[in-house]
């Protein structure tokens, strides 16, 4: 006769098998001991809060620090990363100027929490304030006939800057472009403002009470012009035993504006006295002119004598040229 039993025994065996696996993992669940699996990574904005008043954070720093939950599955899961909030308290005491990254929650999540960084170096200086005047500098080509260019002004003409003391420290100069080549149509113009160090380089991080100024151009009827040659005026002697044989202008004239009855009695511009006192070498002098009052020159330049000198012992020589 066949036993039913012998038969039904494995399936018993794997029955009972099934059911303390059920209850083994029925029992997890309720004490929350759920078998961990890889850690979930949240990048958290962050943010520095109780910045001690009359101070300003110098330099960078990370805008965003990584935390890392370490924990059951289930309650990584319950994770909403965007409520998530990172944190320095500049109000505490730093180590060694590293102060410490915290972490805000909305919920009390059974995980732990790792930062990427623990602490994170951040400088903070007083903050200042001062005034810089505003110098405007003209580019490109004044096209405008029979007027001058006769200089600009911007309103308003200093600005207000605030930042770290370091940096403001930097600040020698504010300055604004103004393009003489627009002039045509318009005698103002708005210019952005740049904050330059004694090098002529920009100053960042440095905030302006406006960065934008107006910039307003002088522009007036061209008086009559002539073209002089110059004439030097001597003040010394050359070192015994030497003597100038010749000089050179650069350039040889100039071009001046002023009134036409005063520019119809010129010949010839003089120069302020050049001091050959004890030269006994040729030698090129900048010099300046002696302009009468109510004359300009027309362009602005640098105006250079070449003296040229010899031993008296020496045949006589002239040049025509530098």
């Amino acid at each position: 006769m066949f036993d039913i039993r012998r038969v039904n025994l494995p399936i018993l065996l794997l029955s009972f098998a099934l059911s303390i696996l059920l209850w083994m993992h029925v029992k997890s669940i309720a004490t929350g001991i759920e078998p961990k699996g890889g850690p979930a990574s949240f990048s958290v904005e962050l943010e520095l809060r109780k910045q001690p008043p009359g101070t300003v954070v110098v330099g960078d720093f990370p805008k965003n620090v990584t935390f890392t939950a370490i924990g059951p599955i289930e309650e990584q899961r319950k994770i909403d990363g965007g409520l998530l909030k990172a944190f320095i308290d500049l109000s505490e005491q730093p180590l060694d100027g590293r102060y410490r990254v915290r972490l805000e929650t909305t919920s009390d999540y059974q995980v732990q929490w790792r930062p990427s960084n623990l602490r994170l170096p951040i400088s903070i200086e007083k903050e200042v304030t001062r005034r810089v005047n505003v110098v405007v500098e003209a580019i490109g080509d004044f096209k405008l006939q029979d007027y001058r260019y006769d200089g600009a002004t911007s309103d308003p003409a200093t600005v207000a800057i605030s930042g770290a003391s370091s940096l403001v420290g930097k600040v020698k100069r504010a300055r604004a472009y103004l393009n003489l080549t627009s002039l045509e149509n318009n005698n103002t113009q708005k210019a952005k403002v740049e904050l330059l160090d004694d090098k002529d380089a920009p100053v960042t991080n440095v905030s302006m009470s406006t960065d934008t100024v107006t910039v307003r151009a002088f522009i007036a009827p061209r008086p009559p012009r002539r073209s002089l040659l110059i004439q030097p005026v001597w003040s010394g002697t050359p070192e015994f035993g030497t003597t100038i044989t010749d000089y050179e202008f650069t350039p040889a004239q100039v071009n001046v504006d002023g009134p036409a009855e005063l520019l119809a009695n010129l010949s010839v511009i003089s120069t302020k006295p050049i001091n050959i006192d004890g030269i006994n070498q040729t030698a090129t002098i900048p010099i300046e002119l002696d302009l009468p009052q109510g004359v300009r020159l027309s362009k602005p330049e640098i105006i250079t004598i070449k003296v040229f000198v010899k031993s008296s012992g020496s045949p006589q020589t002239t040049s025509g040229g530098p």
